[in-house]
């Protein structure tokens, strides 16, 4: 093919006979789009080939696209499973977290309740100890004012006479409040003594609603007055009571300690045995505790009134008890 700018006649030529009467007059109309096309055809080694490549170009951008938005789709598939993940782990971490603060906050509180229980125990220890010092000091008091109101005015202390008559008066005078005091102190002691005693004889009521050895337990069960105090006011007084019939060993060294005037070691140790047991729970409430009558099945016996020898005494019959 020519030339676009060639002339139609020329594009005809060869195709058309110039000698023939009729001919086609579509022919000679070329439409603007076809010479374009011409055009590009000429330009082009092969047309219908380059056309088959932009098709396969715009298939190619249309898999690309469609490719895309797949990879898009995916993409937003995976997020949206990497979210739910997340968010089904970040419930199971809350879940564990909850779990772990119930066991944390489980054994917190075991141990505040250990500490409470130390200082409650520290406290009474304390209190004891107090009450135990309060009655040695007592005890040094009426034991020194005693001595001094044995001391009668000696006249040869005094220049005249009327200063010793004077000194004497006040001699007497003293003497007999002292006395007075000893008396009403005399007195105050038996009411606390009965009140403890009572105190115990409850407490040994209680133990025989526990135990059912508790009366045979108590047959050997030898303890100083001066136990029997601090003793009744524990908690778990029955529990006690029915350890140390069970441990004379125990009994017999708290008493050593009284016996060696050891006031507050012997406290100390007897709060150590109660904070040890484990005290046992009536299985239904105690019945009112009645008078007993006739003899009774456990005793405390006082070793108060034994002399060193008869102490002694009684520890060696104890001590060859338990060796048998």
């Amino acid at each position: 093919m020519g030339n676009s700018n060639e002339s139609v006649s020329q594009q005809l030529e060869g195709i058309v006979d110039t000698g023939a009467e009729n001919f086609s007059v579509d022919l000679l109309i070329v439409p603007a789009d076809a010479d374009d096309k011409q055009a590009g055809d000429d330009n082009s080694p092969d047309g219908s080939q380059n056309d088959d490549q932009d098709q396969i170009i715009d298939d190619d951008q249309d898999d690309d696209q469609n490719d895309d938005i797949d990879d898009d789709q995916e993409k937003k598939s995976e997020s949206s499973a990497d979210s739910d993940k997340k968010l089904d782990g970040d419930k199971t971490d809350h879940d564990d977290d909850e779990s772990e603060n119930e066991d944390y906050s489980e054994r917190v509180q075991k141990r505040i309740g250990k500490i409470t229980a130390k200082r409650k125990a520290a406290e009474e220890l304390s209190r004891s100890q107090q009450e135990l010092i309060t009655t040695l000091e007592e005890r040094l008091e009426a034991l020194e004012g005693k001595k001094d109101l044995d001391k009668k005015p000696d006249s040869d202390d005094f220049e005249t006479a009327e200063e010793f008559e004077d000194a004497m008066v006040d001699w007497k005078v003293r003497k007999k409040i002292e006395e007075q005091r000893l008396e009403d102190q005399k007195h105050q002691q038996e009411v606390e003594n009965a009140k403890i005693e009572s105190k115990i004889q409850e407490h040994m009521a209680t133990g025989e609603k526990k135990y059912k050895d508790f009366a045979e337990t108590m047959e050997g069960l030898e303890l100083k007055r001066s136990l029997l105090t601090p003793i009744a006011k524990l908690k778990n007084s029955s529990d006690v009571i029915y350890y140390l019939g069970k441990n004379q060993d125990k009994a017999d060294d708290l008493n050593d300690l009284v016996q060696s005037d050891e006031i507050i070691e012997a406290g100390a140790l007897l709060q150590r045995i109660s904070s040890s047991i484990k005290s046992k729970k009536l299985s239904s409430p105690p019945k009112p505790i009645r008078p007993t009558k006739g003899k009774s099945n456990g005793t405390l016996k006082s070793l108060d009134e034994m002399s060193n020898a008869e102490y002694r005494k009684a520890r060696a019959k104890q001590e060859k008890r338990r060796t048998w």
